[in-house]
């Protein structure tokens, strides 16, 4: 069964490109994806003290802490392995040999890539802002720009705005103004002329 579950181990680490120990639950290792490591006595064949100690008397549902071998240190994570019938089978290794400068840098690409969405959703959050208020503002920087060219005796210019919402209101408002501003201008017109 040792070949057939490191078989196994091997496809499985392929996969998720993680070597997969596999031990019993006194710590002895019963399958690798990697068993060069153990046959070479590079790793010993029991699963780590402390490791085992926290797994079976703590109950924890997974353990990681760091390891070594050698002068290579790297991260090792332990869980329980278990059947359908939630019996306790052995426990499952899953050692992470990268370098913690490496995992680090994995960490700095994916913080620069979340700054980078924020910053780019800020910057079109911002242009769809400018694009709104210049659409709302546009009519009533129109009526300010007819108000200010407002002049006794002149002839008024009624505003075209089309909308039937607060700033329609004001427009329609405005217009009406200059209708009777107009009417009113042409009876004080036509009084100078009757006086004169």
């Amino acid at each position: 069964m040792y070949d057939e579950l490191s078989f196994s181990f091997s496809r499985m680490s392929n996969v998720f490109f993680s070597d997969i120990n596999m031990y019993d639950l006194n710590g002895r290792l019963i399958a690798s994806s990697r068993p060069v490591i153990f046959e070479e006595g590079l790793a010993g064949k029991n699963i780590d003290p402390y490791a085992l100690r926290k797994l079976r008397m703590k109950q924890k549902t997974e353990f990681i802490h760091d390891e070594n071998i050698g002068d290579l240190n790297y991260i090792s994570a332990y869980v329980p392995f278990r059947n359908r019938d939630n019996k306790l089978l052995g426990y499952i290794n899953l050692p992470y040999f990268a370098k913690q400068s490496e995992l680090r840098k994995e960490i700095t690409t994916v913080l620069v890539a979340i700054v980078n969405i924020y910053v780019l959703l800020i910057g079109i959050s911002l242009i769809v802002a400018i694009l709104i208020s210049d659409r709302i503002t546009r009519p009533l920087r129109l009526i300010q720009e007819k108000m200010g060219k407002l002049r006794l005796g002149k002839s008024y210019e009624l505003i075209d705005y089309k909308a039937n919402d607060e700033i329609g209101r004001l427009v329609a408002e405005y217009n009406r103004m200059i209708k009777e501003l107009d009417v009113s201008a042409e009876l004080l017109a036509r009084s100078e002329r009757e006086s004169a």
